[in-house]
């Protein structure tokens, strides 16, 4: 997660005219994008703090890879506290919580009323596609440039939403990469990525428990 605030200091992308005539349709004190764990939790606790908050999400639900993907497993569970307690408690009254694997509808639903009842403004099916920039202080001797907006898009078309700050929980940093920070892909020798993990569900037989290797001799090191 980065935190841009609008006189951050850093040498930032150029403006360019391609956003010159994009209207301004919101103002706020903060912007996250991106609605995964880690921009809800970050939006529900700058609204409980009095922020004005703008979320911009690209699907139709919240809970990033945890929903979208079905990742619903956090190895940390146990020793998380604050929002994410917060979340564990509401998952278990409406018992769809098996230590930290739950029910995945169940959890878009809470985080939805969880934002709402903290006043965060939420925009869905809206995606973050550049930023706007003004001319900075020097750093270092270099120019600088500080970010101004972000760029958005959805059905209603291309839009910019300003805030004193903005947060980049895109799980991709697309925010920070749009206003020109520094960033690498993948390891330095080949700039590889880590592989994507499989996620699956097998129904239609009884797990008895016991050692994987018993049933499937190649994975006795697992």
């Amino acid at each position: 997660m980065a935190i841009l605030t609008s006189t951050t200091a850093g040498v930032l992308a150029a403006p360019g005219p391609i956003w010159d005539n994009v209207p301004v349709k919101y103002d706020t004190d903060v912007i996250v994008l991106g609605g995964g764990p880690s921009g809800v939790g970050a939006a529900i606790a700058a609204a409980r703090s009095g922020a004005k908050v703008l979320l911009i999400e690209q699907y139709s639900f919240l809970g990033g890879m945890g929903t979208a993907a079905e990742v619903n497993v956090f190895m940390n569970w146990a020793y998380t506290g604050g929002i994410f307690q917060e979340v564990l408690q509401r998952l278990s009254a409406l018992n769809a919580r098996n230590t930290s694997v739950y029910d995945i509808p169940t959890m878009q639903m809470i985080l939805d009323d969880m934002v709402g009842e903290a006043g965060v403004k939420v925009l869905y099916y809206t995606r973050g596609i550049g930023v706007t920039t003004a001319a900075g202080k020097p750093h270092n001797g270099q120019p600088t440039r500080h970010v101004t907006g972000l760029v958005i898009q959805n059905k209603s078309g291309v839009q910019i939403a300003r805030a004193k700050t903005y947060i980049d929980c895109s799980g991709d940093a697309d925010l920070a990469a749009f206003a020109g920070a520094p960033f690498e892909i993948g390891r330095p020798e080949d700039g590889k990525p880590m592989p994507m993990t499989m996620i699956f569900r097998v129904g239609g037989c009884t797990w008895e428990g016991g050692d994987l290797g018993k049933y499937h001799p190649d994975l006795k090191q697992y």
